[in-house]
């Protein structure tokens, strides 16, 4: 009996060695599906910033374009105001500076009748203080006069 005893110990204990433990198992199944569910998440946070990286990138290149279209405008508005300048001034020096010219002696002119109002208006003020002097020695003169004729 001894034989048959230590024999069925010996016969489950390999049953139980070769059969993996339901708990053990379950657990097992478990840490790989978190696992792959984590991997799953990952995937998607990756496949997001990758889709965000790609819009910045398109959004740059949009902007890039626009501020090169801008300089490009900036730049051919410089170089329309640059020709006009250039026009005019060689149809200055073609004229011989006559526009120029033309504008002092109107300016000199315009300094000399000016001038000549204030050297009149000078000459008017000198007059009024002339006859405003004569008034008054008259006006003393009068005035001496009658008290002494009294």
């Amino acid at each position: 009996m001894e034989d048959r005893t230590s024999q069925e110990v010996e016969v489950t204990a390999n049953l139980d060695r070769e059969r993996p433990v339901p708990d053990v198992e379950a657990e097992r199944t478990q840490i790989v599906e978190d696992r792959d569910g984590r991997i799953g998440i990952l995937e998607d946070e990756l496949a997001m910033v990758q889709r965000e990286l790609e819009d910045e990138k398109q959004q740059r290149k949009r902007m890039e374009v626009q501020i090169q279209t801008q300089q490009r405008g900036k730049q051919s508005r410089i170089i329309q105001t640059d020709e006009v300048i250039s026009d005019q001034l060689r149809y200055a020096g073609s004229t011989g500076g006559r526009f120029g010219a033309v504008h002092w002696v109107e300016m000199q002119d315009r300094r000399r009748k000016e001038e000549a109002r204030w050297n009149e208006l000078r000459s008017d003020i000198e007059k009024m203080h002339e006859v405003l002097a004569e008034v008054r020695e008259r006006t003393s003169i009068g005035t001496e006069i009658k008290p002494g004729k009294d």
